[in-house]
């Protein structure tokens, strides 16, 4: 169970000038209620639109982040957890939703997507992740059911649009991807956003949020604006940084993401400047490429094997900052100033928030990418991509932990979130997602794998009906989560069938 209660906070505090004076962030005229309630109606574009600066973007990003974790109404969850405006991926469909047959589990949607999901719990790369203690890191993703109004042609309905049914009041699209660790619910987890979930095979676990991605498309930016939010202690930097602006201190129990040989190494060299590859080369295997680094593995039922090897990660560039990119200092400026304005020790969160906020404190804006319009190349093949800006090197400890640009596992990853996710046009704007095939007029079998109701609640029961439901025994991957407890289940398929 969450330890958070209800939110009512409406007071409004002036904000004042913080951190680096570097920054070119005016934050004047936004209230605390604007930073820590956000009205989504005012989440529908950057501020100052096609004249918005490098800030402007990370400011963006900062309220979306605030307010997808704001408690959603009187009940036990946050706002990114309404399955009814963010379904999640490999349970609900465009079939689903416009049946409205998407189920709605009391107790959060992040447990369907980890429940009898081996493929769930893997990076971009395909690879398994595990932290310090040696449990895999699990992953959920979630969409907006605006998705499944794509063109035939692959393009997203103009964001612009008015949209009644959508927060924001627009019709935009949004897509998240959260990572979670398993924690020790013994000990004091108070830093992290919590839930317990059933796990098949291994009981009750207490899990942490550690990691969100949050990909926001607007009437000006419809490549999507990229934000990525870390827990404090996820990784330290490869390059250690502790003498200026944002910092995060060595974490008294090692860093999550790093193994107990390895987190032992940095705590003796954890000293600003300190180059970690190199002065714990021996200790430490860091971040692995996708060569060495195993999958996730499953056991004979299909249960996913949350044990493995302790990863040894670090974040390869400051903020998701490249060194040789235009404008460098200004955008790790920035978000240095908007991670201490919000969640630095006397920040906002701390000072200002509620009860249900204040966690927000422990996890800081790693860095968002967006497209800079003024350099907009309509000649280009892939316009939308051709002038990156912001943190062009982004990437996520717990979701990039091998794919980092400048690492060294592969060059493929060096332009970060576009490496993946580019490919966008003016026709065809839904070629940047990170959760649509690449084939136009996706919708409705628009996810990856979707799952298909059925009445069994036990494993030889999906062993009977899963082939059935999902066409052929071929099409079942294996997966499958009981829905109602001693009836409904549903099957995962490997192609999308109607439910």
């Amino acid at each position: 169970m969450r330890h958070l209660i209800a939110y009512l906070f409406l007071c409004l505090v002036g904000i004042t000038t913080q951190a680096h004076a570097a920054n070119n962030c005016d934050v004047s005229g936004i209230t605390t209620t604007d930073w820590l309630a956000p009205d989504p109606t005012s989440l529908a574009e950057v501020p100052n639109g096609i004249d918005a600066n490098n800030c402007d973007f990370h400011i963006y990003s900062w309220r979306w982040f605030t307010y997808l974790l704001n408690p959603l109404g009187q009940t036990d969850q946050r706002n990114f957890e309404d399955r009814a405006i963010y379904p999640v991926v490999d349970l609900d469909t465009c079939t689903s939703l416009q049946t409205a047959a998407h189920p709605v589990l009391s107790h959060g949607g992040v447990t369907v997507g980890l429940a009898k999901q081996p493929d769930i719990p893997d990076q971009a790369t395909g690879n398994a992740l595990y932290d310090k203690n040696g449990n895999i890191v699990f992953y959920n993703r979630s969409f907006t059911a605006n998705e499944c109004g794509i063109f035939a042609n692959g393009n997203f309905p103009d964001a612009g649009n008015a949209n009644a049914g959508f927060p924001t009041g627009k019709d935009q699209v949004v897509e998240l991807k959260t990572s979670w660790q398993i924690l020790d619910p013994s000990v004091d987890n108070s830093s992290y956003y919590t839930q317990t979930v059933a796990l098949e095979g291994e009981g009750d676990l207490l899990l942490g949020l550690i990691g969100a991605h949050i990909v926001v498309n607007t009437a000006i930016h419809p490549e999507f604006v990229w934000a990525t939010f870390e827990h404090v202690s996820n990784a330290p930097n490869c390059t250690v940084n502790t003498g200026t602006g944002y910092t995060r201190p060595q974490p008294a129990d090692g860093w999550n993401l790093v193994g107990p040989t390895c987190n032992a190494c940095v705590a003796k060299n954890y000293a600003d400047g300190t180059d970690l590859r190199t002065a714990c080369a021996s200790a430490c295997d860091w971040n692995p490429s996708n060569k060495v680094q195993p999958l996730p593995q499953v056991d004979s039922n299909g249960n996913t094997i949350i044990k493995g090897t302790p990863s040894d990660i670090c974040l390869v560039e400051y903020l998701g900052t490249s060194s040789t990119q235009s404008g460098a200092q200004t955008n790790i400026d920035n978000i240095e100033f908007l991670n201490t304005l919000l969640a630095g020790p006397g920040g906002l969160i701390a000072t200002q928030g509620s009860t249900d906020m204040n966690v927000l404190q422990n996890y800081f804006l790693a860095g968002a990418v967006w497209t800079d319009m003024s350099s907009f190349d309509m000649s280009s093949t892939d316009p939308f991509n051709s002038d990156m800006a912001g943190s062009h090197a982004l990437a996520n400890s717990s979701m990039e932990s091998f794919s980092q640009p400048n690492s060294n596992s592969s060059s493929f990853f060096d332009t970060g979130c576009f490496s993946c996710h580019g490919g966008a046009t003016p026709q065809n704007t839904a070629e940047a997602s990170h959760l649509l095939t690449s084939e136009p007029g996706a919708a409705p079998g628009l996810m990856n794998r979707c799952n298909v109701k059925a009445d069994f609640y036990d494993q030889s029961g999906a062993e009977a009906q899963c082939p059935l439901a999902c066409g052929s025994a071929s099409n079942w991957n294996g997966n499958w989560i009981n829905l109602v407890p001693g009836s409904v289940s549903a099957c995962g398929c490997n192609t999308c069938v109607g439910n």
